[in-house]
């Protein structure tokens, strides 16, 4: 009986995680990125870490609450779809009213930590929590969830600056927004292409579908544009060589991403997202060295 017991709450437990995605940091640290790259190219290399933490975790929190509401609001639709029909809901493996608790739970954990910054920074807040709500509402009426996806994450920047110099009405913001993104483009259209095929059979939409046998191409725009706004920033901070050598990688790992996402297979589109995190955190070291 208790043995019963301890493995209900571990497999209980273990949905949890699932829902909230905890399995799969992959979307946090693909969040997280920008938000590092802020504060340290603001900071000079030395953030500070209270304000650092807020935002880390409140990253965290917010990633964790929009995939429950994701899910919860795509319930009928993940079961038709291959690369979420293992998910907690199409198995039946929770009930609306416990998503609803735990999507609340991080919410809640998320008004705690943005209630330490300025009142400036809580009314972005409430503009991403309406976005987080939204995301997965978009994909029903247009093409443009990934934009819709971008400015929620970007809007951590002119966050940061407010809270680091008291501005975000500045070039070098908006330059960091649009880097934001323009990512986020790639890594969700990318995420999109997998899917593209089962998305068009029950209705939903994506830039992916949008840009249909045009998303090589746009994604390499979108690449491009990425590259030039990064070498503008390198050069404006005056960062060392240290830094465009990582944009060199970066580019490598865009080539490499083009090589993957010309072949119609959906892990290789896959793939090409996950090559993101790579991405972001080649970049962070890039600009964490130019300091030392």
């Amino acid at each position: 009986m208790l043995l019963k017991t301890f493995l209900s709450i571990r497999n209980k437990i273990g949905t949890y995680a699932r829902i909230s995605r905890l399995n799969k940091p992959i979307g946090f640290f693909l969040f997280l990125f920008p938000i590092l790259w802020t504060f340290w190219l603001l900071e000079q290399g030395k953030p500070r870490l209270k304000v650092l933490f807020i935002f880390m975790l409140g990253t965290f929190s917010m990633r964790s609450a929009g995939c429950i509401i994701n899910d919860l609001l795509d319930k009928d639709y993940d079961a038709f779809v291959q690369r979420t029909k293992d998910r907690p809901f199409p198995k039946k493996e929770i009930k609306k009213k416990e998503a609803l608790i735990l999507f609340f739970l991080f919410v809640f954990l998320s008004i705690l930590l943005v209630f330490q910054l300025s009142y400036i920074s809580i009314i972005f807040s409430i503009i991403v929590f309406i976005l987080t709500i939204v995301y997965p509402l978009i994909k029903r009426f247009n093409h443009f969830p990934q934009v819709v996806l971008g400015i929620s994450t970007g809007l951590s920047i002119p966050m940061i600056f407010f809270e680091t110099i008291n501005n975000f009405f500045s070039i070098e913001c908006l330059t960091l927004f649009l880097i934001n993104l323009v990512w986020t483009l790639i890594y969700d259209t990318q995420y999109a292409m997998a899917d593209k095929k089962y998305d068009i059979k029950i209705g939903l939409k994506s830039t992916a579908i949008l840009f249909s046998k045009f998303n090589q191409i746009a994604i390499c725009i979108f690449q491009f544009l990425m590259m030039i706004m990064l070498i503008y920033i390198g050069v404006q901070k005056k960062l060392s060589s240290i830094y465009f050598s990582s944009l060199f990688l970066i580019l490598l790992i865009f080539l490499y991403q083009y090589h993957l996402i010309s072949r119609d297979e959906s892990n290789l589109y896959l793939k090409a997202f996950l090559s993101n995190g790579l991405v972001g955190c080649i970049l962070f070291l890039g600009i964490l060295l130019s300091y030392f």
